[in-house]
């Protein structure tokens, strides 16, 4: 299975670099023809790879859960995204996606689509109002510009890598900000950091290089957005989000405390500081055993029988503009 989807991925790259001569487009088609997840991340637990992977609670990959994430495309306005959103759908890396949440077979009330679209700015969104997430493309784009600009030299491979990556940690990121709101699920802190901390728990109980490799690029990416903010009015301070700089640090202290030994050199070079990393390991620990207890209840035992066919999506193809104010619901 893992070779079908290489395959797949270099036809549709080598089509791309051919057809189409903007570095951008090419850019994020690369990212989302590759599955969103370089290697075959999404597909880990989902295909052949699933018994060496670390398991979700137990019984949580069962039958059809009663509602089910599915993947819609949404609005787009220009060529470029139009581009963008057809690479996504030929490329079938968002659906396995999708198919990896149901994995989990959790108890959901409705079906929950996860929306690929123009939003004329750079986010991701949970709409509690109309039970969706929102996957911005705009958001892909400034991540590729983000590291390219902080390292031009780099291989466009490598950054193409890095940014579908760390688009994969968004999508779980959202997909928290769904679960908490859907299974009414209690947090005592701030929900911006719960939810990084379930997008880092699955990933690194993957156990795999790509995806610990995803959690370091989503830490690199906040710190390369607080490197752009080094004004003190440039801060928000009174933001929902813990500050770039400090999820940077919660993503790499979870990195090590999941395993020292490996990343002992994240210390060693003082990029996370001693005094934090003491306490690293006991922090992932909880972050675990936490997001395991609140998920365990709502795994789906005896799901009833039902129509498994996906949704269609009901977004136009040409929509009204977009209003230009923030999005109402949880954002990246």
């Amino acid at each position: 299975m893992q070779r079908l989807f290489r395959f797949i991925f270099c036809a549709i790259l080598s089509f791309l670099i051919v057809t189409l001569s903007s570095f951008w487009r090419i850019a994020i088609a690369f990212l989302l023809c590759g599955t969103l997840s370089v290697n075959s991340l999404t597909c880990h637990w989902v295909n052949s790879d699933r018994a060496t992977a670390a398991q979700p609670p137990p019984n949580a990959i069962a039958q059809q859960s009663v509602g089910k994430f599915y993947i819609a495309y949404g609005p787009v306005r220009s060529e470029f995204y139009r581009d963008f959103q057809v690479g996504l759908k030929n490329s079938g890396g968002a659906e396995h996606f999708a198919e990896f949440l149901n994995s989990f077979n959790l108890s959901l009330p409705v079906n929950v689509p996860i929306i690929f679209s123009e939003c004329g700015q750079a986010n991701a969104y949970y709409k509690p109002a109309k039970r969706e997430i929102e996957i911005c493309m705009d958001l892909t784009v400034n991540f590729v510009k983000l590291f390219y600009e902080n390292k031009p030299n780099t291989p466009r491979e490598t950054i193409f890598k890095q940014v579908g990556q760390v688009t994969l940690f968004v999508m779980l990121h959202e997909t928290g900000h769904a679960l908490v709101h859907l299974l009414n699920l209690p947090i005592t802190g701030k929900e911006e950091d719960a939810v990084d901390d379930l997008a880092t728990v699955i990933l690194l109980e993957m156990k795999n290089e790509t995806s610990e490799s995803a959690v370091l690029n989503a830490a690199i990416s906040f710190a390369l957005e607080g490197d752009q903010r080094m004004k003190a009015e440039d801060i928000p301070f009174w933001d929902e989000h813990s500050l770039d700089k400090q999820r940077f640090f919660n993503l790499i202290c979870s990195i090590y405390g999941k395993n020292p030994g490996k990343y002992s050199y994240l210390v060693q070079r003082n990029i996370l500081p001693k005094s934090r990393a003491v306490r690293c390991g006991d922090e992932y620990a909880q972050k675990f055993n936490s997001w395991v207890r609140l998920l365990s209840s709502h795994v789906n035992n005896s799901p009833q029988p039902r129509n498994t066919r996906t949704p269609e999506s009901v977004y136009p193809s040409n929509p009204p503009p977009r209003p230009s104010e923030p999005q109402p619901g949880w954002n990246w």
